[in-house]
């Protein structure tokens, strides 16, 4: 029992040196990018981000995410959301809607559990060759999908993205950022 105490000690020691640096939403580059995309084209009139989410829009979520994945301080599983019944459901829709609408997260939906994963080929012994893996809860990562389809579909159906912008958008990929290169390397 000691022994596992120290280790966790250690542990911690060297994570929280290693990943100690706050998030500031306030200086962060990309947090600034997205507010200025925003003040460009007010969302307003926009009805996107204040209607409640649909059962169509968690089943969407709840398809897209790979089973087998580890649980969340809650030991609530992928697998678990996936074959929900339609109350069950209903119940986990009325739970988003609330937390949507009151834009409050639950304090278990903000907790990780954190899980030190040893580098491959490295040593077992020393804290600094193991890879910090948060663990959160599944249901959050539901809601996150759900939010994130809102924004994203937001985001392209206004043209708040750059047309040069490719990475992490559906339909485009790097090699269309290679080839417009290529192009202009030729029309020169």
């Amino acid at each position: 029992m000691q022994t596992d105490q120290k280790e966790a000690d250690a542990f911690n020691k060297h994570f929280s040196k290693v990943n100690s640096v706050p998030w500031d939403p306030v200086a962060d580059p990309r947090m600034r990018r997205l507010r200025k995309i925003l003040e460009r084209r007010p969302i307003a009139n926009n009805r996107t981000f204040e209607v409640e989410f649909t059962v169509n829009e968690l089943d969407i979520a709840l398809r897209k995410d790979k089973p087998g994945k580890a649980p969340g301080l809650d030991g609530v599983t992928q697998d678990m959301l996936t074959h929900l019944g339609p109350r069950a459901k209903g119940t986990l829709l009325n739970l988003f809607n609330r937390t949507w609408t009151s834009g409050e997260l639950p304090r278990a939906w903000r907790t990780a559990v954190l899980v030190p994963i040893l580098k491959k080929g490295k040593c077992a012994t020393a804290a600094e060759n193991y890879c910090p893996i948060s663990l959160t809860s599944m249901i959050s990562k539901t809601m996150e999908r759900m939010v994130n389809a809102r924004l994203y579909h937001y985001l392209e159906q206004n043209a708040c993205l750059d047309e040069s912008h490719s990475e992490f958008r559906r339909h485009r990929t790097t090699v269309d950022q290679l080839v417009r290169f290529t192009q202009s390397v030729i029309n020169t």
